[in-house]
């Protein structure tokens, strides 16, 4: 064996368990950390719902002392007003303060002078009745107070008198308010605190108040706090941000107090967390390969004769003969690997500077080339960049070589330009030059920074080349490419089906016999129950559900048994008129449930066809279920039978069945028919229309659907009307049958 191979297991040996060690400790670590961020956040917003609870029953309280006021109860509403003024200049969140009678009519609003005409109220009229009719404050929603235009929110307290609800004390507080109060809690700079009220309007927001306030917070926030008291979670922001956020809903209030986190801000400490741990990992790994080495010992003839070998590679002499030795031949190996990567070094060093100049050599060949200066302005276009842009050399000169792009480009290559000669890197673009006579071509072009002897930068210079003809063959290239991804996904459909099928046979066979036999007995005992319970009895509607049920997993079984063995067409002359008129007649109690018109046509005349009676009705008594299921709001079944006028000599019968439902994908319509797959089927397996298109093949026939989403669906059966049981009897068995 040789010696990279006993190094290799040795370290395998060492690294692995500890790689794997580190990587799921690593991803533990990641999830507690996770966890604990949210949980903090989570303490967080439960503190300031807490805060806003006590901001609340402060206010509750002084307006209680109000409700208490001998001067309300004794209807001196004039002395009440003065007292109300004096108390809302020691309350400044106050806006207004408001006395609406129990029918809602504003008795004082300290906004105005007394005696003034009121307004309506600002707020929501159905938390005033609220307050009047349960007797309890309330926090009214945020609303837009008309005599400021500004958004606020009141607080309301009933006034009781002998238990009877005679007026309401409201205290307006504006926005700026809300937002003073979410700016006492000292969070970080880039941290944004929300304040919803009970219908998911923002009350106040640290980050750009003016412009979201009145409005509905991100759909992430919004749809979380409407179903849960509290919880934490990522989400965007209304300005496209990505947070951490968390919110807690107050008990009292109905509202809803939010914090957003950037994520790179609570990430950066993640991930610095993870660096330690994997420098801890990489200490650990290092060690195991310290000590996978020192187990090697029993190579280090190997590693000596190596030594020998690369000090004769380097010397140009021959290779002396290897031996065993103590460890100091490692330190040989080192001495002759560093010698050698010295060596390769120079010579690299050496071969890439031949390789930049052969490289700057190339680029700048003479196609199209371009010099500018140092700020990227053009000086200098020979003919062949002019015969490409359709410009002369005077008028590309300074920016006006910008005029030959292509608008739809221009200000992604201007950008890339004006980056490279920024950071003073190599520009590297794909573009379009648009020339005046309206031919577009596609050019690729490359440019480096030119230096003088000092190596001083003096400007840019660059090459253009026409790549339109590569550019049509790489067209052409990815559509040859989907066509054949599209080829290949059809045909790993067909082998799952395939797959599908096999399985089923196999499976069905063995199983029918016992699946039928204790589904009889539990179908016998039930219509025997059902026979003796009354119809009023409670569990008569169960057993009902029972039976039908059991009646129904009966049916799927038979479908399973159809669909895995097939039985032989039995063709005779048929009646397709008979067909119809049966089958049409056996769903009618459908269609009189679902509110679906039916239509039957079918010309005169009509010619008799070798078919399978029975099979014909399975298949058409299939397709107008599907159609009834897909008219689930009623709608138009239509029945056609028709002699197909593109064919010579009308030597095909088209029965189409449509309807007005709700449609098919277009996606679907491709595997509609294929075992097990089902379009927005309420019950079944998906086996229905598979049944129906080997019925139809094993007549010669073919089934085809067409279908727009919510204008209809249609099925069309075409049938050969000179196929004979002699003919039918030659005809090649399908896969199915196969199996």
């Amino acid at each position: 064996m040789k010696i990279r191979s006993h190094l290799m297991i040795l370290v395998l040996g060492a690294v692995l368990p500890l790689f794997a060690f580190s990587a799921a400790m690593t991803t533990i670590f990641w999830r507690e950390q996770r966890r604990s961020v949210e949980e903090r956040f989570l303490e967080r917003v439960r503190a300031m719902t807490n805060a806003l609870d006590r901001e609340l029953d402060g206010q509750i309280e002084v307006l209680s002392v109000l409700a208490q006021s001998e001067l309300l109860r004794s209807a001196k509403i004039k002395e009440f007003y003065e007292h109300i003024k004096r108390i809302r200049e020691g309350e400044r969140s106050w806006r207004t303060f408001i006395v609406p009678d129990h029918s809602g009519q504003q008795l004082i609003n300290v906004a105005f002078p007394f005696g003034a005409p009121l307004p309506a109220l600002p707020m929501d009229g159905a938390t005033v009745k609220r307050v009047v009719t349960t007797g309890q404050f309330a926090v009214s929603p945020l609303f837009k107070d008309p005599t400021t235009n500004n958004f606020a929110a009141a607080i309301l307290l009933p006034v009781k008198l002998d238990e009877t609800v005679t007026h309401v004390l409201a205290a307006v507080i504006e926005n700026s308010s809300w937002l003073d109060f979410l700016a006492r809690f000292p969070v970080a700079r880039d941290t944004t605190m929300t304040l919803l009220d009970q219908n998911g309007l923002i009350v106040a927001q640290t980050l750009n108040n003016a412009s979201w306030v009145g409005r509905y917070p991100a759909s992430v926030l919004l749809e979380n706090s409407r179903h849960t008291i509290e919880a934490a979670y990522p989400s965007v922001g209304l300005e496209g941000q990505d947070f951490y956020t968390a919110h807690s809903r107050s008990k009292l209030s109905g509202w809803t107090v939010a914090t957003g986190v950037p994520q790179n801000a609570v990430e950066r400490g993640l991930r610095d967390s993870m660096l330690a741990m994997a420098a801890g990992a990489t200490a650990a790994l290092l060690l195991a390969v310290g000590l996978a080495l020192l187990f090697g010992r029993q190579i280090a003839r190997s590693v000596s004769g190596l030594t020998r070998f690369a000090h004769a590679l380097t010397d140009g002499k021959p290779a002396e003969p290897m031996a065993f030795s103590n460890v100091a031949e490692v330190n040989e190996v080192a001495e002759a690997f560093e010698a050698a990567r010295t060596e390769r070094h120079f010579r690299e060093s050496a071969l890439r500077r031949s390789e930049e100049k052969f490289r700057a050599l190339t680029s700048h060949a003479p196609v199209g080339i371009f010099l500018t200066d140092l700020k990227g302005d053009c000086i200098f276009v020979n003919q062949s960049w002019c015969a490409m842009a359709g410009l002369s050399a005077e008028q590309a000169q300074g920016q006006g070589w910008r005029n030959a792009i292509h608008p739809e480009d221009c200000e992604r290559v201007l950008a890339q330009w004006d980056t490279a000669i920024r950071r003073r890197f190599p520009f590297r673009c794909e573009y379009r030059f648009l020339r005046p006579d309206g031919s577009v071509s596609w050019l690729q072009a490359s440019a480096v920074e030119l230096s003088d002897l000092d190596d001083s930068a003096i400007g840019h210079i660059g090459t253009v080349s026409n790549i339109t003809e590569l550019k049509l063959a790489e067209e052409a290239l990815r559509g040859s490419e989907d066509q054949l991804r599209r080829q290949a996904q059809e045909l790993e459909q067909q082998l799952i089906a395939s797959g599908r099928l096999v399985s089923l046979g196999e499976v069905t066979a063995s199983m029918a016999h016992e699946f039928n036999n204790p589904l009889g007995i539990v179908m016998g005992f039930v219509q025997e129950l059902i026979i003796e319970t009354d119809g009023s009895d409670p569990r008569y509607q169960s057993l009902k559900i029972i039976d039908e049920e059991t009646k129904r997993c009966q049916r799927i079984i038979q479908e399973l048994l159809q669909f895995a063995r097939p039985g032989n067409s039995e063709l005779s002359l048929t009646n397709i008129r008979e067909v119809i008129d049966k089958t049409v007649a056996m769903v009618k109690n459908h269609l009189f449930k679902q509110q679906i018109e039916s239509t039957v046509e079918m010309d005169e005349n009509l010619p008799r066809i070798y078919a399978d009676y029975r099979q014909l009705e399975q298949v058409l008594l299939n397709l107008y279920l599907n159609a009834i299921d897909a008219m689930p709001n009623g709608g138009k079944l239509t029945v056609k039978v028709t002699l197909d006028p593109q064919v010579e000599l009308a030597k095909q019968m088209v029965i189409t069945v449509a309807d007005s439902g709700i449609g098919i994908e277009k996606e679907d319509l491709q595997k509609i028919f294929q075992p097990f797959f089902t379009a927005k089927k309420r019950r079944g397996l998906g086996l229905g229309l598979s049944i129906c298109q080997r019925i139809i093949k094993n007549h010669g026939g073919r089934i085809e659907v067409q279908s727009e989403l919510g204008k209809g669906t249609t099925f069309a059966i075409y049938l050969d009307l000179q196929r004979t049981p002699d003919s039918a009897d030659r005809v090649e068995p399908t896969a199915t049958q196969r199996v």
